[in-house]
């Protein structure tokens, strides 16, 4: 993919004026898309953790740095090239590259969402991963995560190791979901200290539509059966709301529903899997 020419996708161009189409509990999106929570920061947070591949983040990232003022769109234009370069590399590297390959089978236990972990070899393209994926986890897809290593090998030089992404299995197929790149790597390359601090943001302060008490359902991809808690939230000085969900039968376990990811390596949204019991 080469970083001047632009993500393109068609068939989301109407998404990409709406963020909250993102969002796949529908009671969640259509409280926050009612009320109009989300400025273009928030819709950015949405792109970047959704259960959509990377390349469709980097279209829809292109697409919102055209909606807001001069400073919002060169900020959120900086994050589209984030997304550009290392694709890029991904798809198109300009050194020698190998892929490592970790596979992540996810489960729920008492701890939440864990499972084992283990290398699965080591591959010369992102196709060869996703093949790969493909043969593990055939019929239970939603089971497997690939947490992918990118090994950098110039000539005459050491093996660099370059940057981090996750495979996960998205709407039918093995997909780039999560880039991991280090904030010294992206400070390296000339990305802004507010772009990189954004780049590594996993939260959303936002309201959600439930009263303190109330029983809600979660149900990842990979749990076999849904479980169930009771919500209670906070609201701090600066407006900034927190949400916890005390799960039924867990001895206090409860889950921190402010990230807008889960669990910090889970990959799924809080914004997706929940909804009213």
């Amino acid at each position: 993919m080469d970083e001047n020419i632009s993500c393109d996708n068609t068939a989301d161009r109407d998404i990409v004026s709406d963020a909250y189409r993102l969002i796949r509990s529908a009671e969640i999106r259509d409280y926050l898309r009612k009320e109009n929570f989300m400025g273009i920061f928030e819709a950015e947070q949405v792109i970047l953790h959704s259960y959509i591949p990377a390349q469709q983040k980097a279209a829809m990232l292109e697409r919102l740095s055209q909606s807001g003022d001069e400073e919002e769109n060169r900020k959120v234009g900086e994050m589209c090239r984030i997304y550009k370069r290392y694709l890029k590399l991904i798809y198109q590297p300009v050194v020698r590259t190998v892929f490592l390959l970790e596979c992540d089978d996810q489960s729920w236990g008492k701890d939440g969402a864990a499972g084992g972990s283990g290398v699965a070899g080591v591959f010369d393209t992102a196709d060869e991963l996703a093949g790969e994926m493909a043969e593990i986890y055939a019929g239970c897809e939603a089971e497997g995560c690939g947490r992918v290593t990118v090994l950098q090998v110039p000539p005459d030089a050491k093996v660099k190791d370059a940057f981090h992404f996750t495979l996960f299995w998205i709407d039918g197929s093995w997909q780039v979901k999560d880039l991991k790149i280090r904030e010294e790597e992206l400070e390296a390359y000339g990305f802004s200290e507010d772009t990189v601090y954004r780049f590594g943001r996993l939260t959303l302060r936002h309201p959600l539509p439930y009263k303190d008490g109330e029983r809600l359902k979660l149900q990842m991809p990979f749990m076999e059966a849904p479980v169930y808690g009771t919500i209670w939230s906070e609201k701090d000085g600066n407006g900034c709301w927190y949400h916890w969900l005390d799960l039924e039968g867990e001895d206090g376990e409860c889950i921190d529903m402010s990230n807008t990811e889960f669990f910090l390596c889970s990959g799924y949204s809080t914004l997706d899997w929940i909804e009213r019991a």
